[in-house]
């Protein structure tokens, strides 16, 4: 049985009926004890738990009292929600570069910049790279996507005498020099000359016997250049 006591409060003229107070079974409280499973003060608006009302309970939050602390913690953005200053919020891979400077945060060996020859796995190492001479794509080199790396190179941009079929994909590399494409067999598509940031130097695309030029023009709108474009002597039309 369910009882609910009526007290009232007594003023200079009799009753004061303002300040009646209900009390129901187990509500002998006048504020919550938060975090003992009871609503002490009988207002079910009155949080028992999650004080922060950030939705996480008080056993999987470190600091109830402040909605911005409590759960996993949450990288880069300044703020201990784990409340454990050893779990990092920046430079993740602790290799000493903050994120802002590092392209891969998650890997200390890759994160730094490079500038200098190729040489084979420059882009397991390097997130950004400049090659000083020229980039010759050539059936030595790995395929074109192990160059996914490279924006910059100081000199040409080469496809010399290669099995390569095509050209599917390319960085937004920034080709100081000319591009020059010769002498393929086998050579049928360009297109991922699209991608180019700029061409500093001539476009030369000569003895491609598989190789339209209007392809080479039609790969090539839009990429600006600072030279002459030759596009002469590969398939032939009607091939």
């Amino acid at each position: 049985m369910s009882l609910t006591f009526l007290f009232f409060a007594c003023g200079p003229s009799g009753l004061d009926f303002s300040r009646i107070l209900l009390l129901e079974p187990g509500c002998d409280k006048a504020s919550e004890w938060p975090y003992n499973g009871q609503d002490d003060d009988c207002n079910p608006a009155t949080a028992d738990d999650d004080l922060d009302g950030d939705g996480l309970l008080v056993a999987g939050d470190c600091d109830d009292q402040d909605p911005e602390r409590g759960g996993p913690e949450l990288p880069y953005d300044n703020i201990d929600q784990d409340c454990d200053r050893a779990t990092p919020d920046d430079d993740l891979d602790k290799d000493g570069i903050p994120a802002a400077d590092d392209c891969d945060d998650l890997h200390p060996h890759r994160g730094r910049s490079y500038t200098g020859g190729y040489r084979p796995g420059l882009c397991a190492d390097y997130c950004e790279v400049s090659l000083l001479g020229d980039l010759v794509l050539g059936d030595a080199q790995p395929p074109v996507e192990g160059f996914y790396c490279v924006g910059v190179t100081s000199g040409a941009l080469v496809v010399e005498d290669t099995t390569r079929v095509r050209l599917g994909w390319l960085p937004a590399l920034w080709v100081s020099g000319d591009l020059i494409i010769r002498d393929n067999p086998s050579l049928s598509s360009v297109v991922a000359l699209g991608s180019l940031a700029w061409i500093g130097g001539d476009v030369v695309v000569t003895g491609n016997p598989r190789l339209f030029d209007a392809e080479v023009v039609r790969a090539l709108q839009g990429v600006p250049r600072g030279g002459e474009l030759y596009v002469a002597d590969n398939a032939p039309d009607g091939i």
